[in-house]
């Protein structure tokens, strides 16, 4: 959205400095250029001491009962800018499976962009997230997302654990929003191809609440911050499986983490093989 908008007004201006210094077409490039350079940052700028006075309005400790949707939107327009900025492009499949009611949708945790690529997709079904009381003291985002009412999770009190899945399960057995979870509670960051042990009792939101149940796996998101400033990184979203109640509800926390675990696992592998493939396939016409 800021690009488009700084190129609108790049060509407008450009073009009339050009057209009234009567500038040849070189230095209308550079003008064009130059305006373009000079609006963008200049609006980046802008744009985050607007979301830095809004976020003040925010008080990251309250428990919110309703999101404001001011604040969502505000979310979601600036993950569409980061992913802009960091040059992303999202591939998704699946998406055919979700229906109208409200979700948890869990999934592998490979970066930091999970949660912005799964927000800005799944916008229209108002996907908030359970997560660590750390993100909720981050300057401005901390107090926009408590705004959104992101649910945060104390994973090392188990009271105050219960009561955030009491609170997930409560929006969601109301149909109020979608709710998303990593199982594995925090990032692999040693080897985002494979699992890191389930917490098993996050489904218990689902059990509460007797919601769907959406499967998906993120891959390659892992690569934005190395691929970063110069490189575009191709991600990918793909919802795998939807569990409805009926398929789960004479099963335990452990049995649901085991089908959800496998099933990310299957599809983790699967892409692991064709990655080692291609690159072999790569390798050999190098050789011949």
């Amino acid at each position: 959205m800021i690009k488009k908008l700084c190129l609108i007004l790049s060509v407008f201006l450009g073009a009339f400095t050009a057209f009234m210094l009567k500038a040849s077409s070189f230095k209308a490039i550079l003008l064009f250029l130059g305006f373009f350079v000079l609006y963008y940052f200049a609006l980046i700028i802008l744009y985050f001491i607007f979301i830095y006075i809004v976020s003040l309005f925010y008080d990251y400790k309250k428990e919110y009962k309703k999101q404001s949707k001011f604040a969502y939107k505000i979310t979601i327009l600036t993950m569409e800018f980061l992913l802009d900025l960091a040059h992303v492009k999202i591939k998704t499949t699946g998406l055919e499976l979700l229906g109208d009611k409200k979700f948890m949708f869990v999934y592998n945790h490979t970066s930091n962009f999970d949660p912005i690529v799964q927000s800005y997709i799944l916008k229209d079904y108002d996907l908030i997230h359970i997560s660590k009381p750390e993100n909720f003291k981050i300057p401005i985002a901390g107090r926009i997302i408590a705004r959104d009412c992101f649910i945060p999770i104390d994973r090392e009190n188990n009271r105050h654990a219960l009561k955030s899945i009491a609170r997930a399960a409560k929006y969601l057995q109301s149909n109020t929003y979608c709710v998303g979870v990593a199982p594995e509670g925090t990032r692999n960051k040693k080897d985002p191809t494979q699992l890191l042990p389930f917490r098993a009792g996050c489904f218990n939101v689902a059990l509460m609440s007797k919601c769907p149940i959406v499967i998906c796996e993120m891959h390659n998101l892992n690569k934005i911050h190395k691929n970063f400033p110069f490189k575009r990184t191709v991600v990918e979203m793909n919802i795998l499986k939807v569990m409805n109640y009926d398929d789960y509800k004479d099963l335990n926390t452990f049995a649901i983490s085991k089908i959800v675990k496998e099933t990310l696992l299957n599809k983790m592998n699967l892409e692991n093989n064709n990655t080692k493939e291609s690159d072999e396939d790569e390798l050999y016409s190098l050789q011949h």
